[in-house]
């Protein structure tokens, strides 16, 4: 069984697939951006009877707080799920907003990556990164402009690190 830090764990697909690893037998640290995501998780957590498979805890990508005491949790595997999303025209959307999405989505779970692969190869084991993205990064949407760069940025990059990390 591994070892699971899931990013974006408080709600949708990180908050599933926290609750359904843990169904399956594997350990999960399940992270949530906010505290009352955290709370409202481990009241779900109860409920279920995982107790013995999840814990939950506060990491916001953009506290890099969060991130150092993340990285001291014992995980084998990274799924970084954390984002969010902004929608409008890109020819009316405010860049402060399209900056908010890309710091969360590009540049926060960049971060995150980043620690992981340094806490795997500081302990030479083999860990492995499972980067969450989008059809958004395939494609572009209609008022979704921001989102979507931000999800091509993040499929650059995911390929880039496979390139970097994978042995051929």
């Amino acid at each position: 069984m591994k070892k699971i830090l899931i990013t974006g764990a408080g709600s949708g697909l990180g908050r599933g697939a926290a609750l359904g690893l843990a169904q399956a037998g594997h350990d999960v640290i399940a992270t949530t951006q906010l505290w009352s995501q955290v709370s409202d998780l481990q009241r779900e957590v109860a409920e279920l009877g995982l107790g013995g498979n999840v814990v939950v805890d506060k990491l916001d990508v953009l506290d890099s707080r969060d991130i150092t005491t993340a990285m001291k949790r014992d995980f084998d595997t990274l799924v970084n799920n954390a984002g969010t999303g902004e929608g409008g025209p890109m020819a009316e959307i405010p860049v402060d907003l399209v900056r908010r999405t890309f710091d969360t989505n590009v540049f926060g779970n960049l971060d995150v990556i980043q620690h992981a692969v340094r806490k795997f190869i500081d302990a030479d084991s083999r860990g492995r990164v499972v980067i969450v993205s989008s059809m958004g990064g395939m494609l572009t949407a209609y008022g979704l402009g921001a989102y979507c760069a931000s999800k091509h940025a993040l499929e650059a990059i995911a390929a880039s690190l496979r390139d970097e990390l994978v042995p051929t």
